[in-house]
């Protein structure tokens, strides 16, 4: 909790780092472990049993996503600090030199949000089998590291866009822009999949849910 409260305490302060891409890494954290926290309770019943091999290696590739999660955090803010360095040295005595610096600097402040949103696409496919395969009663918590994703997803989105919008080669910008688009795309398509099946499928009563069992034996 006291690393939560310093980070808070950095976020608020007037400075540029850490911003809305660190915030970004540490809610993908959060998400990474609501999804060990499903599979983790999954794997304590019988009645998932023949789901554990599976269970088991979701909560592992959720463990280091997290760990990737709160590395971004901690990039995010170095390659900012690094943009901030090279735009606050620029030399008009070597005009073509310090533009190729600051377009560097920016091409690897772009990276960051890049590779989150693959963080976060690959965490919501394991988020989304555990509603399929785990704990019925934290379906809901599974759904939230979706939706925690999900906003992750198009905020990294935005931050390529920003990043990229001064960098001079077009291919360049236009296959990662392309790229996390069609990540984002990916991951709105799940959180309306799973928004839809547990919307409708909690807003009936457990009674229900029940006598449609028992009328299944």
């Amino acid at each position: 909790m006291n690393d939560i409260n310093q980070f808070l305490t950095d976020l608020k302060a007037a400075t540029p780092t850490p911003g809305g891409g660190g915030a970004a890494g540490l809610a993908g954290a959060l998400a990474a472990a609501l999804t060990q926290m499903v599979a983790g309770l999954s794997l304590g019943r019988r009645k998932y049993a023949d789901h554990h091999p599976e269970l088991q290696e979701i909560l592992d590739q959720a463990a280091q996503l997290q760990t990737d999660f709160e590395q971004a955090v901690h990039d995010d803010a170095h390659v900012y600090k690094r943009v901030i360095m090279v735009l606050s040295h620029q030399n008009d005595k070597n005009e073509k030199a310090t533009t190729q610096a600051i377009e560097d600097a920016l091409i690897g402040a772009a990276q960051v949000p890049l590779n989150v949103i693959q963080l976060a696409q690959r965490l919501v496919q394991l988020a989304e089998r555990l509603i399929e395969i785990g704990l019925e009663h934290a379906q809901a918590d599974a759904a939230a590291a979706i939706f925690l994703a999900q906003g992750i997803s198009k905020t990294s989105l935005l931050n390529i866009r920003a990043n990229m919008r001064e960098v001079g080669n077009p291919k360049l910008k236009t296959s990662w822009i392309n790229k996390g688009t069609r990540l984002v795309d990916s991951i709105n398509e799940a959180a309306d999949r799973v928004e839809a099946q547990l919307s409708e499928k909690l807003s009936k009563p457990h009674s229900a849910d029940r006598k449609r069992r028992r009328r299944s034996k």
